[in-house]
């Protein structure tokens, strides 16, 4: 929608942000996107991980990106998700772990974005990893040249079309040969489901909890 005015973004942001140091929803929220089954931890400990929601104004709306991971032999092949990955001994924090992930993923200046704040910690088991997700805001026009290494493709999300509840959606998967439902959101023709939904639906939760309605 466009008509945004400088106020409402920065309250829109601010309020994000104390709404991120506060009592958070946690599993609770994260759990109404997770298929029936999850998988065990094949590994049996969890290495640190980050992940990105990046928050950009784009056509007078706010966006967030995912991103289409291309076919390779490891466990999130040509699934859907949030740019981010493993930390690394170079990293000060797991925040700096996502900004570095977005910038080497996503080619963008991450000098330019405003960490807001994590959501809860979420395990992958299937791939032995402990997220973090973090929420960040970048000002002004934002321009991707991904890696085509790391991305097959991005998806530019609308946020309200992530928060309309047309969007939320379930359907059966046969995982472990049993066939179980598997909650998801529906952006465009891709099915966005597993890890990177959980971890949506904390993220949705915590705007909806807000004051300011994001598109003012």
């Amino acid at each position: 929608m466009t008509g945004k005015t400088p106020e409402n973004i920065e309250r829109f942001i601010d309020e994000l942000e104390q709404g991120l140091k506060t009592s958070l929803p946690g599993s609770k929220a994260q759990y109404k996107m997770a298929p029936e089954l999850r998988l065990e931890n094949r590994h049996g400990y969890y290495r640190d991980a980050a992940v990105m929601i990046l928050l950009y104004i784009k056509d007078g709306t706010w966006y967030i990106v995912l991103m289409k991971r291309p076919e390779y032999a490891g466990a999130h092949s040509n699934q859907i998700s949030l740019p981010g990955g493993k930390s690394e001994e170079s990293d000060a924090d797991l925040n700096e772990t996502s900004l570095r992930e977005i910038k080497e993923e996503l080619g963008i200046d991450d000098g330019r974005i405003r960490v807001l704040g994590n959501l809860s910690r979420l395990h992958i088991p299937v791939s032995g990893i402990e997220v973090l997700p973090v929420v960040g805001y970048y000002p002004g026009d934002v321009s991707f040249n991904p890696d085509s290494a790391e991305v097959a493709y991005l998806i530019e999300v609308r946020l309200e079309d992530l928060l309309h509840p047309r969007n939320t959606r379930e359907k059966f998967r046969t995982l472990m040969c049993k066939l179980v439902r598997v909650p998801y959101f529906q952006i465009g023709e891709e099915h966005v489901w597993g890890a990177t939904a959980m971890i949506l639906s904390e993220f949705l939760e915590v705007i909806r909890k807000g004051q300011s309605p994001p598109n003012e």
